[in-house]
């Protein structure tokens, strides 16, 4: 019956993508995460949980870990998507937080963009839980996530000047 509607399963895997990936990405977070009239932890605070009411769905769950699994091509994509527009977003203000160069005088260092991912990841991890190991967080999601943030800004603030430090004096000697 599916091949009524799709000639192939790339076909459908590209439907699936559009249908739960790209459809329900929202552009305004790149936005928000660049507003400077809020902390950046406000900043997080608001994407997370807009960004929270689109992955916190059985649905989105179960087909971004299965097609991982089977190695579909999808995640792959959509973690690019989440690296350009939200992952390097993040780095950038948060050198921008923390009065530190910016990307152009010194590019985003891999160690930067790791911790942000860390955050995706424990973002992630609470749906995993809830839609994978079934666990009942409805509840609690908010003030989790909110310990998440308040985690990294604090973690970051004393790991990401020194991972810009050792990156200007690797630029200094290379300079040299």
């Amino acid at each position: 019956m599916l091949f009524r509607y799709f000639l192939t399963k790339q076909e459908l895997i590209e439907c699936v993508y559009e249908y739960i990936y790209i459809r329900t990405w929202n552009p305004d977070w790149e936005i928000l995460l660049q507003d400077g009239s809020m902390t950046l932890r406000e900043r997080l605070q608001k994407f997370y949980s807009s960004n929270h009411a689109v992955i916190f769905k059985y649905e989105w769950i179960r087909i971004f870990f299965f097609s991982a699994l089977r190695d579909t091509g999808l995640k792959n994509r959509y973690l690019r998507l989440v690296k350009e527009k939200i992952v390097r977003n993040i780095c950038i203000e948060l050198r921008k937080e923390l009065a530190l160069p910016s990307a152009v005088e010194i590019p985003i260092e891999e160690g930067e963009m790791d911790l942000v991912w860390s955050l995706q990841g424990q973002v992630l991890f609470t749906a995993v839980r809830r839609f994978i190991y079934g666990e009942m967080l409805d509840e609690r999601i908010r003030s989790i996530i909110e310990n998440e943030i308040q985690t990294f800004m604090g973690g970051a603030a004393s790991i990401v000047p020194a991972i810009v430090a050792h990156a200007q004096q690797r630029d200094a000697q290379n300079c040299r």
